[in-house]
């Protein structure tokens, strides 16, 4: 079984993982930020990017109830290589007779296309074919000066130290190692790499804006929200990488969690100790383990990576390790376009903590929740899967064969419950 989980020990010092930490900084969101898409959140009312038209509200429909859940998490995500903004929503219902029941737990993924980064990402384009023209063409002369003088050439040239690494990068290859030939590298999509646009002057950007002002109000994109719905108390989130201490391969006990949560209290300790549950298994013990480092973490996000298994007692492990190494070939492909799915990110239990009791909103939308019997959700972790390629697709956009301006999918969440 040791091999289904990614090694966290390290006998000589602390390192850091793959894996970005999602740790609350404060609340409540106010008010100046709540439509801001940029600025991911727990709880509050979920924002959009600019849509010609706002997600229909039973997009947060519980499949069990029929009434509306509560905003978990929304997560500004975007590829920097791609075009569009991208915002990833968690959505959760946490009424009593709703948990531990499929249909109780959504996930999106929501596309919109932002022509002011288009821009810039065309004219980052147009630099680096410049760059590559500009290269290839003192290399011609080089190769000229070498004809009538060997030395010359060979010493331009020949030094590995002295050659231009300009390349490597965005619209190159990636690392220090590559190799920086006239054919742009084949990458996968979820590199997140890229170049800034720092030699942008003012003029340019501000002849820019004129143009997207025009635009936007001629494309009947606008940035909206929903009417006021049933949500938990907002709050901000901190990202930092994941470090694992060194000596990490001790055996993780509550008491160990105790320490941990310096400062934290003995209420602390107790709403950890529930929400990590009873019944431990060699997943769930790596889990608290892992957790445990950082335990005030509510989003893992690693796309590309493997998840950290909650139980190995369930369906879903069984689908992803069923043959004792993690594996995609039992996670359904994408429904718009057929391409695989691959793990991007992951809710913790912390969360279920830092979502109180206490709701926003008017006093009609808290009493209408609080008649269907809100309880404790009972969940341990969910997993967020999404097309490999980050469609954008839509029936139109399908059979044109060209991505769609914007797109609102439900992706694939796995849930683990308690």
């Amino acid at each position: 079984m040791s091999n289904a989980y990614d090694s966290d020990d390290s006998e000589y010092s602390d390192y850091e993982s793959n894996v970005h930490l999602g740790i609350p900084d404060g609340g409540p969101i106010a008010a100046s930020d709540h439509p801001v898409i940029e600025i991911s959140r727990i709880g509050g009312q979920p924002c959009f990017p600019r849509l010609r038209s706002v997600p229909s509200t039973s997009s947060n429909q519980c499949k069990i109830c029929n009434g509306s859940m509560q905003l978990l998490i929304q997560i500004f995500a975007p590829y920097p290589d791609s075009v569009n903004d991208r915002v990833l929503y968690f959505f959760a219902c946490s009424r009593a007779t709703c948990q531990k029941k499929e249909g109780s737990v959504r996930a999106y993924r929501c596309l919109s296309r932002n022509e002011r980064w288009a821009r810039k990402l065309e004219r980052l384009k147009e630099k680096e074919k410049e760059r590559k023209k500009r290269a290839l063409e003192e290399e011609n002369k080089a190769k000229e000066a070498a004809k009538s003088n060997p030395f010359t050439y060979q010493t331009q040239t020949s030094n590995a130290f002295t050659q231009s690494k300009q390349g490597a990068g965005a619209f190159g290859s990636f690392g220090g190692d590559s190799d920086d030939s006239d054919e742009e590298a084949e990458q996968p999509r979820f590199k997140k790499v890229i170049e800034s646009d720092s030699e942008e002057s003012e003029d340019s950007d501000e002849e820019l804006e004129a143009e997207l002002a025009k635009l936007e109000l001629s494309d009947g994109a606008t940035q909206q929200s929903w009417t006021v719905q049933p949500s938990f108390g907002s709050q901000y989130i901190a990202t930092a990488p994941e470090v694992i201490p060194k000596e990490s391969d001790k055996a993780i006990k509550i008491e160990d969690v105790n320490q941990t949560l310096q400062g934290g209290g003995a209420s602390e300790l107790e709403e950890f100790e529930k929400s990590m549950g009873a019944g431990m298994d060699e997943a769930f013990e790596h889990f608290v383990k892992r957790v445990s480092h950082e335990p005030q973490q509510c989003i893992r996000y690693d796309l590309g990576g493997s998840p950290l298994m909650y139980t190995n007692k369930d369906a879903v492990y069984k689908d992803l390790y069923g043959g004792g190494q993690y594996s995609l070939d039992k996670v359904p492909k994408c429904g718009l376009c057929g391409s695989s799915r691959v793990f991007e990110c992951q809710v913790t239990p912390n969360i279920i903590n830092l979502c109180s009791s206490d709701q926003d909103g008017s006093k009609d939308v808290q009493d209408a929740l609080a008649g269907k019997g809100t309880g404790e959700m009972e969940w341990g972790t969910i997993l967020l899967y999404v097309c490999e390629n980050d469609c954008c697709l839509d029936a139109e956009s399908k059979q044109s064969g060209q991505e769609a301006r914007e797109n609102w999918v439900e992706e694939l969440a796995y849930v683990q419950w308690e």
